[in-house]
């Protein structure tokens, strides 16, 4: 199921995002969708991390960016 969503953005990104969906012959739709999924899986890892990170800090243990992404994956 698909919802239509209107949203403002600057002319200059706009130029930006028709001249990227052109160069990799996509649909500006397609190009938006993919950075907006993009974004929210690099949130989603970014929380976790700093979920994680406080966590270890509190109990003075250090985790390596591996040993996060191991954890939450």
């Amino acid at each position: 199921m698909r919802i239509t969503a209107t949203i403002s953005i600057p002319k200059t990104l706009f130029e930006e995002i028709k001249k990227i969906s052109k160069e990799e012959e996509t649909t500006r739709s397609e190009l938006i969708r993919q950075a907006l999924r993009e974004y929210l899986i690099r949130k989603k890892f970014e929380r976790a991390r700093n979920k994680l990170m406080l966590e270890a800090v509190r109990k003075g243990v250090i985790m390596t960016e591996k040993e996060i992404f191991d954890e939450i994956s």
